[in-house]
């Protein structure tokens, strides 16, 4: 809203596929946006509904639904891998398209080059203009259909997505009951209103600030005040209850005032942090417009739509080339289908590795758990003698703990 109290755009927000939060969206001075006087142009996928900035051909992967579990539990390894092993992620940070597991996914192209159809100002037919459907018209509340094209597809991975209010398994769509959020939009404030929350934010920060310096003070004192005690008390037998009671109070206070000198470390970085922005907006500058952006949609390139047709085309026989080697490993080879079961998903995947890069990864996180298996393998073989050597251990260190503490 701006001053004359009338609104002027400020974001676009389209949905694409694997997309999602901020980098659904554009702000309305970015140069990416095409528009057509006040009007933003956006490129639609013939057939899937989804929406771009830009005309070309894009890579994108839909998700089969018969594969969901499948691939939540890739999803929790993935998890797993990542959170408590800690191992790298994209080399990207995840930003990359092809971030993620998407083994169980299957790649396609989404044509959304201009060339059919335009509709609204300047094109073949157009539109009445709608600000809110509130209450929703009859024709969206009731319809249970879908929001594009109908392939046919029998596991309806190739069917358009389900719409505009809900999807296919009947759940109101958030970017129907909440477009806000949807957009990652909620943590970003008005541009008329920014420059007080920052304002405001800063002088909190700066109250609480001063309030933990005095807190600092108090603790530093205090800390000192122990120390002297401590010292006073050293070499003295009869006050070793009293000395080892300072000893914990004196590691507590400690421990207590590091965190009050880190929380305002922290806080005076962003008070700072704060002014510069602050400086910023009332200069009229408000950062470059695609600071929000993680994967930002770019049409393929001509190489890489080559190799995904053939990873498309992979995909599209991979899975019933599995089935038909499992009957001919049942009819011919039953004795060997434990390990020829073995080796054709183990060939799938790293087929589909090889297709979407991520060979090093593949050969990273194998090593990684043929190590955890032959770790296992090891404590299964070895248990008694590897507890024996712990307790052992644990043994030696108490009582050299013991003994230091005699000594001392």
């Amino acid at each position: 809203e701006t001053s004359k109290g009338e609104y002027a755009p400020e974001w676009v927000a389209c949905a694409s596929h694997d997309y999602s939060g901020d980098d659904l969206r554009r702000r309305w001075d970015d140069p990416e946006l095409e528009r057509l006087g006040e009007h933003p142009v956006i490129y639609a996928g013939a057939g899937s509904h989804a929406s771009y900035y830009a005309p070309g051909e894009y890579l994108a992967e839909i998700e089969l639904r018969f594969l969901s579990p499948a691939l939540r539990a890739a999803r929790d390894l993935q998890r797993l891998w990542h959170e408590a092993l800690k191992q790298y992620r994209n080399e990207d940070g995840g930003r990359n398209r092809r971030g993620g597991t998407h083994v169980f996914r299957v790649p396609f192209v989404d044509y959304a080059r201009g060339d059919g159809h335009s509709i609204g100002p300047g094109g073949e037919k157009g539109w009445d203009e709608v600000h809110l459907l509130d209450p929703p018209p009859e024709w969206a509340a009731n319809y249970r259909g879908l929001w594009g094209l109908y392939a046919r597809d029998p596991i309806s991975g190739e069917n358009a997505p389900a719409g505009p209010i809900y999807e296919r398994d009947g759940t109101v769509r958030r970017s129907w009951y909440d477009p806000v959020g949807w957009a990652g939009l909620d943590k970003v404030p008005p541009p008329n209103k920014e420059l007080a929350l920052v304002v405001g934010r800063r002088r909190e920060l700066e109250a609480r600030c001063a309030g933990l310096s005095r807190r600092a003070e108090e603790e530093s004192r205090r800390l000192a005040e122990l120390g002297s005690e401590l010292e006073a008390m050293r070499g003295n037998p009869h006050l070793a209850k009293r000395y080892e009671e300072h000893e914990k109070e004196i590691s507590a206070v400690s421990r207590e005032l590091n965190e009050t000198r880190a929380r305002i470390a922290s806080d005076r970085l962003l008070i700072e942090a704060l002014g510069r922005r602050e400086e910023r907006l009332r200069a009229g500058d408000r950062g470059s417009p695609r600071a929000h952006i993680r994967r930002a949609h770019q049409p393929a390139s001509d190489t890489e739509l080559r190799f995904d047709r053939l990873a498309e085309t992979w995909a599209a026989v991979s899975i019933g080339l599995v089935m038909v080697g499992l009957v001919a490993l049942i009819l011919f080879a039953r004795e060997y289908l434990t390990l020829g079961l073995i080796a054709l998903i183990s060939l799938l995947v790293f087929v589909e590795s090889g297709f979407r890069r991520r060979l090093a990864q593949l050969t990273t996180r194998v090593t990684v758990g043929l190590a955890v298996i032959s770790a296992l393998v090891l404590l299964y073989e070895f248990f008694w003698p590897v507890v024996i050597l712990a307790v052992l251990t644990a043994g030696t260190y108490i009582v050299w703990e013991n003994l230091r503490e005699l000594w001392t």
